[in-house]
């Protein structure tokens, strides 16, 4: 089978090379010149990273702004410009989308613990508390938010609290996890 690339198709996997190259000015002349062709959300989206890695924030953030105006809102799309927001220092937006996302799909536990984690790093105590219960409500079992929830109460410094949640954890006989799943998932 002979398959046909077009120019586009090179150029863009230039583009995606220069950036995971870390040579961002080129990524962006080429991804400038690509974007009058581009279709799909996930090119602008690529685009704004790439121009967030140059240290170009601004053009990150009018990029994204463009890919959230040409799509309906998915909680998948939120919770990657959320991280993306907050890898660039703009929180603002950053807890918006993530909290966009999370009213989306209440019941993603994922989703509602993501959301705990960027407030609780951002001085959201309080509504940290609240997403994080509103995951034990759904889950009451559920071992990162049971483990996040006595983190916050360390931090509050409710030790007592935070010191018989960790028990409780450990006499209900569940493993705890170890490695990237025994933290809530990295939102920001």
């Amino acid at each position: 089978m002979n398959f046909v690339t077009s120019e586009f198709d090179l150029q863009i996997q230039e583009a995606r090379s220069a950036v995971s190259n870390k040579r961002y000015p080129a990524a962006l002349k080429l991804y400038a010149a690509l974007c009058k062709s581009f279709t799909q959300p996930a090119q602008w989206e690529e685009y704004g990273r790439a121009a967030a890695g140059s240290g170009d924030y601004d053009l990150a953030d009018r990029l994204w702004g463009r890919v959230l105006e040409g799509q309906p809102p998915n909680a998948g799309l939120l919770s990657r410009l959320a991280v993306a927001y907050g890898e660039i220092g703009l929180y603002a937006k950053a807890r918006a989308l993530c909290s966009q996302a999370a009213s989306l799909e209440p019941g993603n536990l994922e989703l509602q613990l993501s959301l705990a984690s960027f407030l609780a790093r951002t001085g959201g105590v309080d509504e940290a508390r609240a997403a994080v219960n509103a995951t034990l409500a759904l889950d009451p079992r559920n071992e990162p938010a049971r483990y996040f929830s006595a983190h916050l109460d360390r931090r509050e410094n409710k030790l007592t609290g935070a010191e018989q949640q960790l028990r409780d954890l450990l006499k209900t006989g569940l493993p705890l996890r170890t490695g990237s799943h025994s933290r809530p998932h990295r939102a920001l």
